[in-house]
């Protein structure tokens, strides 16, 4: 992020530098450096207005404030965590399936069957929506998997339908003000990672720029 420096020459400092000068026409340009100074302060309080309009802080130096990062937090699976005024949202479980079906599935559904050689990560978020308006149920958040020795993986999400009956997709579905969805994530993983016991599972999990960790194995 550029720094914003916004510099304003004090009336004291001018009026030093007058001082080695011969005196005349001194009340009219000390008046005009007032008012030029006036306009200078007044310019400044309008762009600092202007940058934190955009989400800029800017201290009383004039210079901008990079934001801090927040802290990454430790979450457990069936923990509600909360994002103010955002959502609020649970880990149900994550669980290693080969198939991943709807939790009541109707006569007709959607499933999701891994391919040869690979496992299901299901990671399924109970999420709720705290703001007045609705929110697509993929802008809450994603998921990545750390595997055994620092393996990485990412995948892609799908929600319930009401009552858990079948699956659609995020990107087109809304989750409206106080309703609460579930949101699957499925992860690919090698079997040959999948099937070890000794191989540890870390979800990364970001949920409206927050991030989490959670020891899934």
């Amino acid at each position: 992020m550029k720094r914003v420096f916004c510099v304003l020459l004090s009336l004291p400092m001018l009026l030093s530098l007058m001082a080695c000068g011969n005196g005349d026409g001194t009340d009219t340009l000390v008046a005009d450096l007032e008012q030029q100074i006036q306009e200078l302060e007044e310019e400044n309080a309008n762009l600092k207005a202007q940058l934190e309009n955009y989400g800029v802080i800017v201290g009383e130096d004039g210079i901008a404030v990079e934001p801090e990062t927040p802290e990454t937090q430790k979450i457990e699976i069936g923990a509600v965590s909360t994002i103010p005024e955002l959502c609020e949202f649970t880990v149900d479980y994550a669980e290693l399936k080969k198939e991943v079906l709807p939790p009541n599935p109707d006569s007709y559904y959607s499933y999701y069957q891994e391919k040869d050689g690979m496992t299901y990560l299901d990671v399924a978020i109970s999420v709720k929506n705290l703001r007045t308006t609705a929110r697509t149920a993929s802008d809450f958040g994603s998921v990545k998997a750390i595997v055994g020795s620092g393996y990485e993986y990412n995948g892609f999400s799908v929600i319930e339908e009401p009552g858990g009956v079948d699956f659609t997709y995020t990107n087109i579905t809304n989750v409206d003000p106080l309703e609460t969805a579930v949101i699957h994530y499925l992860i690919s993983i090698p079997n040959e990672l999948a099937d070890d016991a000794a191989a540890g599972i870390i979800l990364e999990i970001t949920m409206l720029d927050n991030d989490y960790t959670l020891t899934a194995r």
